[in-house]
């Protein structure tokens, strides 16, 4: 199995969803998965121009020349893609944002009516790769993630794929600096990730059960939130 991770964190490798991503990855590669992983930041992207060359003038190749072409490529030949991102202003991130957009020569123009009777776009190619969807969120409340919750399901949708899991992680500065008290909770949190990694390459998604335990906060929102802006006052008083 081929799994690509799009890491579309503008701190690359040094980021929180970076975190949570390589403890999923480790899994996926414990059970015999090749992973790859691309940091959106350390690519060239041009911001889709919208000209629709990629459907009529040149099918299913964009027109624009740069790191795209290879990141489609990933994506295309992956069973898994990984689509990290961290929470900004409710949503996922610019780069995210730009990397997906960037994915419309994989469908084609014309309309057709999917289950739902709704209407969407072919896909080019006759299969796509499932998706799991990887996020970090500075607040502490799963609640933040409704945005990215629905907006990946309209993300499947409309690349005709499957959701294989989806993990939020609320309070994510924890898995960086995790206070002595969490120590062994984060810790318990990385082996769900390892866990996860595995069910998915084993069964093609994470289990159930693994998924409400991946959904548990690690820490109250009332005592993050206090943790939190401790550290401000501290930062700003230097400063």
């Amino acid at each position: 199995m081929n799994i690509a991770a799009f890491n579309g964190s503008i701190r690359g490798a040094e980021g929180n969803t970076n975190l949570l991503v390589e403890e999923f990855l480790k899994g996926c590669e414990k059970e015999g998965a090749r992973t790859e992983r691309y940091f959106l930041k350390d690519y060239h992207i041009q911001y889709c121009k919208a000209c629709f060359n990629c459907w009529t003038e040149t099918p299913g190749q964009c027109i624009l020349k740069d790191n795209m072409t290879e990141l489609i490529k990933a994506f295309r030949d992956s069973h898994i893609a990984v689509l990290a991102t961290p929470l900004y202003v409710d949503t996922i991130s610019a780069l995210m944002k730009k990397f997906l957009e960037r994915l419309l020569p994989l469908v084609e123009p014309f309309f057709k009516e999917d289950e739902s009777g709704e209407s969407v776009h072919p896909r080019r190619y006759e299969t796509s790769p499932r998706l799991v969807v990887i996020a970090s969120s500075g607040f502490p409340e799963f609640s933040h993630f409704q945005v990215l919750e629905l907006l990946f399901k309209r993300i499947a949708r409309n690349f005709q794929t499957e959701i294989s899991g989806e993990i939020y992680c609320g309070a994510g500065e924890l898995m960086r600096f995790p206070v002595s008290s969490l120590k062994e909770k984060v810790e318990n949190y990385k082996k769900l990730l390892q866990k996860a990694g595995k069910e998915v390459v084993r069964n093609g998604f994470i289990k159930a059960e693994s998924q409400e335990e991946i959904n548990e906060p690690l820490i109250s929102a009332k005592m993050y939130r206090k943790m939190i802006n401790q550290y401000w006052l501290t930062k700003i008083k230097k400063s």
